[in-house]
């Protein structure tokens, strides 16, 4: 019983969305939430953040294996979000001098099967510098995350792009390093990487979509013209338009909507 506890008690992590100014706290390893572990060639304990660093309280401390052939850290989210929502995941990270292990990581669904669901960042382009302190590590969402998720809408606009909640970050996998110690604090998403305004960036709109006397209209913000497709929420498409599209039916409906450069796709109920 007390191995039970010790393991939990080691695992904690803010998992719940907690709102932060500049975006979501999803790990800060400071208190009780379920779920958040480490598996394969990475071990997890706690230690406390050192006096004038980047991290504060309690931390987490990871060994990794050479090679780490797939080990990762998994935070489990009480609440799903839409990685259209954020620029991205921030943390900070303090790792042995010299090493360089790159950042991989993804975004999972537990309710779905993840060869369906699953979306990657498998790019070795964000590494931990070697210098030995803490530094800020900023893993975008624009790079493959985003455009691996218009895909799936594109394929299947009833996809439930706002039900991922689970975070895997694998340092150093498949990267060729040494065994190595990594601490992680203060894992985000984040709403922008460069200021402190809070505004969304993915989320931009270029445009309105309302619903009026049975029509899906849309209003470009610049003036563009907004091309509608609208689906039953079974995926078949039964409408499209540009700017406006009448509906005959009351109900629940999936509009995708772009105007060439922006690409939205939500559901919008007709009455």
């Amino acid at each position: 019983m007390k191995q039970i506890f010790t393991f939990l008690f080691l695992f904690m992590c803010v998992v719940a969305l907690k709102a932060q100014q500049n975006g979501v706290m999803v790990c800060d390893f400071d208190n009780a939430y379920p779920t958040a572990y480490a598996f394969g060639d990475m071990t997890l304990t706690e230690g406390t953040a050192p006096d004038g660093s980047l991290a504060s309280g309690t931390i987490g401390v990871f060994t990794v294996n050479a090679d780490n052939e797939g080990g990762g850290f998994i935070i489990q989210l009480d609440s799903p979000f839409d990685p259209r929502d954020f620029v991205g995941i921030s943390l900070v990270a303090q790792a042995d001098a010299g090493v360089t292990p790159a950042f991989i990581f993804k975004l999972e669904q537990t309710t779905q099967d993840n060869s369906v669901a699953q979306i990657q960042d498998w790019d070795y382009k964000v590494r931990y510098s070697g210098s030995g302190d803490w530094e800020p590590i900023n893993l975008s969402f624009a790079d493959e995350i985003l455009p691996a998720l218009d895909k799936k809408l594109a394929s299947d606009p009833t996809f439930p792009a706002d039900q991922y909640d689970e975070i895997e970050i694998n340092p150093g996998a498949w990267d060729h390093q040494p065994y190595f110690t990594i601490s992680l604090d203060n894992i985000m998403l984040m709403y922008s990487f460069d200021d402190n305004t809070g505004i969304p960036l993915t989320k931009v709109a270029a445009f309105a979509i309302v619903t009026d006397n049975g029509a899906i209209k849309a209003t470009g913000f610049n003036g563009n013209q907004v091309s509608l497709k609208v689906y039953s929420t079974a995926g078949q498409e039964i409408a499209e338009g540009v700017n406006s599209v009448q509906i005959g039916v009351k109900g629940v409906y999936i509009v995708k909507a772009t105007d060439g450069k922006v690409t939205n796709t939500q559901k919008v109920v007709v009455r």
